[in-house]
Parts: structure tokens; sequence; C-alpha cells
């Protein structure tokens, strides 16, 4: 990945995350990461005609967005003005009335609520953030991706490594 694509998404990730409150290097450095390991920022549809979305590859329905809209931000009114303000949407986007195939082109054509939306999914893991390559990696793996998913943390590393040389 280039320096000034690189630099560019980290400065989307940073600015987003400050408006809801939510930023950390960690965090930034853990987002961007997996933004490489699930696109390489490269595609918004996964391959394959999967149902996954945006550089972060978060599936619209109960496993993935709606899940987070349901069980996260239902009970966090005051979150969910914050979020809609920094995706520029309306606080509807975030409601739990709102439908998978909404969600599916919010995913894939607002990169502000894709980001929000897996950091989101980060924030409710009762775990710290971890502040090293390969514990980004594994906690990719394990609260993201999943045992069920394909990524594998070495190549998480090995991608995040030759990114930010």
């Amino acid at each position: 990945m280039n320096k000034r694509k690189q630099i560019q998404i980290r400065s989307l990730i940073k600015r987003v995350l400050t408006k809801i409150d939510m930023y950390s290097q960690d965090a930034e450095n853990l987002i961007f990461g997996t933004g490489l390991i699930e696109s390489n920022y490269d595609y918004l549809k996964q391959r394959n005609g999967g149902i996954a979305r945006s550089w972060w590859q978060i599936e619209p329905g109960m496993t993935g967005a709606q899940d987070t809209i349901m069980n996260y931000l239902r009970y966090r009114s005051w979150l969910i003005t914050e979020c809609a303000k920094a995706a520029y949407v309306p606080e509807s986007a975030f409601d739990r009335n709102i439908s998978e195939e909404e969600i599916s082109e919010l995913l894939e054509y607002n990169i502000s609520y894709a980001l929000i939306m897996c950091r989101l999914k980060y924030r409710r893991v009762p775990k710290k953030l971890p502040n090293t390559v390969s514990g980004m990696a594994d906690y990719h793996k394990k609260y993201y991706n999943t045992v069920y998913g394909k990524s594998d943390p070495k190549e998480f590393i090995e991608k995040y490594e030759n990114a930010i040389k």
C-alpha cells in the first residue's frame, strides 16, 4: 500500500473515531489492520457473491451490523446520535427497524458508517484492545473473524508490517 493511501485511511479512521469518542492509537491500528486483512482496501463487496460489505467486510445481518444495532446501540441512544452525526446519516440508519438491505447499502456506500460498525464490533469485546501487531492479529481472528472465518493471524501480521514499512 502506498504511503499516501495509508495516511488518508488512517486520517479518516482517526477523524471518525474521535467524533464518536472511541479513538485511541490502538483502535486506529486495529481498524487499519482489519481493513488490510479483510479487503486490502481494494473492494467493497465480498468476493464470490458473499454478503459482507465495506473495506472491513461487515455482514449486514444478525451476525454483524444488525446485531450491533439490536444488542448494543439500542441501549445507547446518546451513541446513536453521535454515530449518525459522524457518518452523516439520519439516526434511523442506526435504528433497530432498519432493514438488512439498507444496512448492506450503507456499509458498501458510506465509509464512515462501515468504519463505525467495525469499531463498535470491537467495542463490544470485554477485553482491552491489543497494542502489538501479533496481539492485533490474534484479537482480530478471535473476536472479528472468528474461528469460522478464513483469516490467518500470520497473514494479518505480514500485511500490517508490509503496509507500515
